[in-house]
């Protein structure tokens, strides 16, 4: 628990330094102007407009243009103190600025840029500019109008745009409505650095912010505002920016990769009505022994669901038949009344790398019990693997890493530690780190039912509530 008389100290000294610590800004003079004009090659409509928030300040020394596109990307400040988003582990500084830019009917549009940096970022954030960060960043590029309630983020990895939120700091209303653009939302925490001064005057305070965040559907009536099709943004343009570094246009992104866990257990509890399903869980529970069994499901060249011969392992670990004709999917069982375990969710990952038809893991319990893992995104499960692999040690399973186990094990406190409770923890983490997974259980009706978990905050206190499929 962080120390209230530290916290105390920090925000005064903040204060204090907020209103005696000289900021590079200043609202450009004639003269000035001109000097800004003719050294940065900036236009002069951009050094004279009047900004929506008149509290925030313009650092023209660190302004940079563009080759192809007439706009001006700055340095800011508001009320003095200006924001440094960090990665994940808080080991990577991010940065905050503001773009100008003319909109297709001439007028200028104010867009504040956030670059959020993932923990894989190896770059120099000082270089990343909004005409080169799709093939120079990783991470979250958020997106918002100084007037505006909500921000849009672009999840960017290997130089293409992978996801797209939107972003709020209050709940969004009907978040389940795929109609209103949005869907699977959860709270999400940003952590960033508060600061003042600058140079060797630069003093910081941590600080984070819960902001909720929902999937953006693009194929509604409320196109993407920051797409290359609204306007002729720096993104959308060959050449870099001056001072900035360079970077073009990416190859076409794929788009949204969301899926609705309801419609992916509806098509995973259809698909389990067959009677290979049952009758491998029969064979299974009752093979015994003590140790782990698996039976590998495939589809022959009529489409019919075919079943392997049940293969044996050990206590704790099984081989899966990745051979059989037309694999897609596999069951084995745990000895024990235990939730579904990290090496099952990273074993589920593998077997749809390596065929992309190998969708789903299904594990069955002692008591009768029935989960199911989906990998119903690959390419984000991909990244997931990457950014978060495997803990492995000799003789023991594939564990989570340290800052997804830590987590999850917080979790735990909240929604208990029996089998149910623990595997809520893991989908609500895989959820927020968007895995590419979705994990279910079966429900007296032989129907998957997803783990969805709604968190909140009413009174500075966090709750989690389970949610339900219409």
């Amino acid at each position: 628990m962080r120390n209230p008389k530290l916290i105390l100290i920090n925000l005064l000294l903040l204060l204090f330094a907020a209103n005696s610590c000289q900021v590079e800004e200043f609202s450009p003079s004639p003269t000035e102007i001109n000097s800004v004009e003719s050294s940065k090659k900036i236009n002069r409509a951009f050094l004279t407009h009047k900004l929506s928030n008149q509290k925030m300040k313009l650092i023209w020394k660190s302004a940079i243009t563009f080759e192809n596109v007439d706009a001006v990307e700055v340095n800011f400040t508001l009320d003095k103190k200006y924001y440094k988003p960090l990665s994940k582990n808080n080991k990577i500084s991010g940065r905050q600025r503001l773009l100008l830019t003319f909109d297709k009917k001439g007028l200028i549009t104010e867009t504040i840029i956030e670059y959020r940096p993932s923990d894989n970022f190896t770059g120099d954030i000082k270089e990343i500019n909004s005409s080169n960060f799709k093939n120079n960043f990783e991470g979250e590029v958020s997106f918002k109008n100084p007037l505006d309630d909500h921000a849009l983020i672009w999840v960017i990895t290997n130089g293409s745009i992978i996801q797209k939120l939107i972003e709020k700091k209050q709940k969004i209303k009907n978040n389940t409505k795929k109609s209103a653009g949005y869907e699977s939302c959860q709270w999400n925490t940003v952590n960033y650095w508060l600061c003042v001064g600058s140079g060797t005057e630069e003093s910081c305070f941590y600080t984070s912010q819960d902001l909720y965040q929902c999937f953006w559907i693009e194929d509604t009536p409320n196109p993407d505002p920051y797409d290359c099709s609204t306007q002729n943004w720096p993104w959308c343009s060959e050449g870099g920016g001056s001072g900035g570094g360079g970077g073009g246009e990416n190859p076409p992104s794929p788009g949204p990769l969301s899926s609705d866990p309801c419609t992916v257990s509806a098509t995973t509890s259809n698909t389990f009505q067959n009677s290979n399903f049952p009758s491998a869980k029969s064979s299974i529970l009752n093979a015994g022994g003590g140790i782990e069994h698996s039976i590998t499901f495939g589809k022959d060249t009529n489409n019919q669901i075919t079943q392997a011969p049940m293969r044996n392992g050990g206590g704790y670990a099984v081989a899966t038949n990745t051979t059989w004709p037309g694999a897609f999917a596999a069951m084995h069982n745990h000895i024990e009344n235990s939730p579904i375990s990290s090496g099952d969710i990273y074993a589920s990952i593998e077997l749809n790398v390596t065929n992309s038809n190998f969708r789903t893991s299904f594990i069955v319990l002692p008591d009768g019990s029935v989960y199911a893992i989906v990998v119903n995104n690959l390419e984000l499960a991909k990244i997931f693997l990457a950014a978060y692999p495997a803990d492995v040690k000799p003789g023991y399973n594939p564990e989570f890493p340290d800052y997804l186990f830590n987590q999850m094990q917080d979790l735990v406190t909240n929604m208990g530690s029996s089998v149910d409770g623990r595997t809520r923890a893991m989908a609500y983490i895989l959820t927020k780190y968007a895995s590419g997974l979705t994990i279910m259980k079966q429900d007296n009706n032989q129907n998957f039912v997803p783990y969805k978990t709604e968190m909140t905050i009413p009174n500075g206190e966090r709750i989690y509530t389970p949610k339900f499929c219409n």
